[in-house]
């Protein structure tokens, strides 16, 4: 450690020019390199390999505690060296200013872990990670230490207690909290011992061979008697099902059924408790925050149905300068209910307590429920929504019936519903019936063709949306297809269903061809919008080669063309020009060198031919090697904007080296 705090005071004496100092950086190389204490991972018993030593930091419990048994103490963490250069260059009417700027960020983290008497008692961990930095960059020193303690890893309640401790520049925080967790254990049904499973096994074989003699019975009797009233047929058929109930039965009685009381099947299985308090200290004042939230799983059965359910309670107080306008308590609950294995139900309830100048409580429900009527034919969905909150109030009920069906070779797929929906923050009432319907038509073995519609009519919102697409397979490796789109809406409501509409008229056309040959992958796309009086054309295509199955190379054009003529305010999203054509060429080069090792280059062009006109140029090639046990990125990325006469010019590079080190 003590090299390391030399090379740090060396980085700090002169941060803006340590990259050019070569003995330096190369003392740095070597102390990644050859450090003997990060590279001794051989322990007394055998070697650590990277794969064990991240099965043995997570968080499964099990693998853990055997490696924990095979060694008792696991020192692990990582040693960074990073840089980052930033070169700005603008010039604005005329006048250039110039921003240069780099920064040196050294990275330490070491956790150490072990356990108490045994690692299914008590396992805690210790840890440190310091970021020390120099430079112009904004980059901020940080320090942080953590403690963490879980115990009865494999016991059906558990608990685990942290603490973390940061310090920065300006800034220093404490934070403590818990976790429990308990697991309910039910009784299964089962055997209790081996001699109960003989005796079932057993009683198994008797009435698997009473079956097959009294089977037997009866079809010497009926071949004996093959002249028998219907009365005798239904009579034998009554006689199976007697020995066969009565069979079932007895084997029955052989298995032990644990009796269960309504409370142990209804109560939750899981309960997971977490708290937190942190407390912060910065120019601007202390603050200290509470957090606490109790959640809760179980599920339950009957004879038709099964339902799973969720319960969560959240509690917050928080002394910070938006506390006023923050959740103060909440609570949910959710489930979800399977009848005979065709019905669903699913809802939720939650209730919100906020706080600001005085109490504001807020609740909602969400239901819904849906199935099939018995012939299985028709399906139907209801849907019920609930919310209130001061001075705002709006409930829903949606429904709808559907069905699928086949007319003249189209398989056809149709919903007719209706709705009610008030808002009183708006004052409105939206009553209202819509319907969907969907084509879809194997024209030949190469064509296809997709017709879907729907409509909504209601007294605040009238929506009209027709589709049409075909597609047509050229051969085995090319597609052909091509869409409209017709949209048309009136009215704004909050809980439209499909989303809110606004007054306008759409209608979109489209073209493409997707394809292969080879290794190239292609596809080419033409569409034309027209929208309240504005038009734009998109002319999209990329290829993509894979070579020798080790490099991939991407090639994109893209030409955008809109005509924003007498559009008036439907203009969100393009420029405040009336014409403007932009032309865009993009590429990925993907490949790796050699071993443990990529490279990945993009770069864009971009230009503005008519309107506004502007020119777009990046490029950014990013590297990455792992050398034995230590990572090296490093990326750099060159940017120029030109709008009118302002033009911005950067470049950035960055450099991280890391080692892992365990033992």
């Amino acid at each position: 450690m003590k090299g390391l705090s030399r090379i740090a005071d060396t980085f700090r004496m002169n941060p803006s020019g340590w990259f050019c100092q070569p003995v330096v950086f190369f003392i740095a190389l070597l102390f990644l390199f050859f450090e003997p204490a990060l590279s001794n991972i051989v322990s007394e018993k055998g070697n650590f390999s990277q794969a064990g030593m991240a099965e043995a930091r997570s968080m499964g419990g099990e693998s853990e505690i055997r490696w924990l048994l095979y060694k008792k103490y696991l020192i692990y963490g990582d040693i960074g060296l990073e840089y980052e250069k930033q070169t700005r260059e603008t010039t604005q009417d005329d006048v250039t200013t110039k921003y240069d700027a780099d920064s040196f960020v050294q990275r330490y983290r070491v956790n150490f872990k072990s356990y108490i008497y045994h690692p299914k008692l008590v396992t805690y961990t210790l840890g440190v990670d310091l970021n020390l930095t120099s430079g112009e960059l904004n980059r901020i020193d940080l320090k942080r230490y953590f403690m963490n303690l879980k115990f009865l890893r494999t016991k059906p309640f558990n608990f685990e207690i942290r603490a973390e401790y940061r310090d920065g520049e300006d800034y220093t925080g404490f934070s403590q909290g818990v976790t429990m967790v308990y697991i309910r254990k039910r009784k299964k049904i089962g055997f209790r011992n081996m001699r109960e499973y003989t005796l079932w096994l057993n009683q198994q074989r008797l009435n698997r061979r009473n079956q097959n003699q009294n089977q037997n019975q009866n079809q010497n009797q009926n071949r004996n008697n093959a002249n028998l009233n219907q009365e005798n047929l239904n009579q034998e058929k009554e006689n199976q099902n007697t020995n066969r109930n009565a069979n079932q039965n007895i084997m029955n009685r052989t298995i032990p059924k644990p009796k269960r009381s309504l409370i142990d099947r209804v109560l939750p299985v899981i309960f997971i408790f977490d708290f937190d308090r942190i407390q912060s200290s910065t120019d601007d004042g202390d603050t200290t925050d509470y957090l606490g939230t109790l959640r809760m799983k179980g599920d339950f059965k009957t004879e038709k149905t099964r339902t799973n359910y969720f319960l969560n309670f959240s509690y917050y107080d928080l002394t910070s300068d938006f506390s006023e306008d923050s959740t103060k308590f909440t609570f949910s609950a959710k489930s979800l209910t399977t009848i005979n294995k065709i019905d669903r139900m699913e809802w939720e309830a939650r209730y919100s307590l906020r706080e600001k100048s005085s109490s504001e409580n807020s609740y909602s429900i969400d239901g819904t429920y849906s199935g099939y009527f018995k012939d299985k034919i028709w399906n139907y969905q209801l849907n019920l929504r609930y919310y209130q909150r001061e001075g705002d109030t709006s409930y829903s009920l949606i429904g709808y019936a559907g069905r699928k069906d086949e007319y003249k070779n189209f398989h056809l797929l149709y919903r007719l519903g209706a709705k009610y929906q008030r808002d009183d923050l708006i004052n409105k009432d939206n009553i209202g019936v819509f319907g969907t319907i969907t084509a879809n038509r194997r024209l030949s073995a190469r064509q296809s063709l997709l017709l879907s519609s729907r409509l909504d009519v209601g007294t605040e919102t009238n929506i009209l949306n027709a589709r049409a697409e075909t597609r047509y397979i050229l051969s085995s490796k090319l597609l052909l297809f091509g869409s409209y789109d017709f949209f048309t809406g009136t009215g704004n409501y909050t809980y439209e269903l499909g989303g809110a509409a606004d007054d306008r008229t759409r209608h979109q056309i489209r073209i493409g061809l997707n394809g292969n040959y080879r290794s190239v992958f292609f596809h080419s796309i033409l569409s034309y919008l027209y929208q309240d009086s504005s038009n734009s054309i998109l002319w999209d295509n990329a290829a993509r080669w894979v070579f020798f199955n080790r490099v991939r190379f991407t090639l994109g054009l893209r030409a955008e063309w809109h005509d924003t003529t007498n559009a008036g305010d439907n203009t969100e999203g393009l420029n405040n020009t009336d014409k403007e054509t932009t032309i865009s060429v993009y590429n990925l080069i993907m490949f790796s060198p050699w071993y443990r090792s990529a490279v990945r280059i993009y770069s864009r062009y971009e230009k503005t031919i008519n309107g506004k006109e502007s020119t777009h140029y990046n490029v950014k090639p990013e590297f990455i090697w792992r050398i034995r046990r230590l990572y090296l990125s490093m990326r750099y990325e060159y940017i120029y904007d030109k709008v009118l006469s302002n033009e911005i010019t950067e470049q950035k590079f960055y450099v991280r080296l890391t080692r892992p080190f365990w033992f």
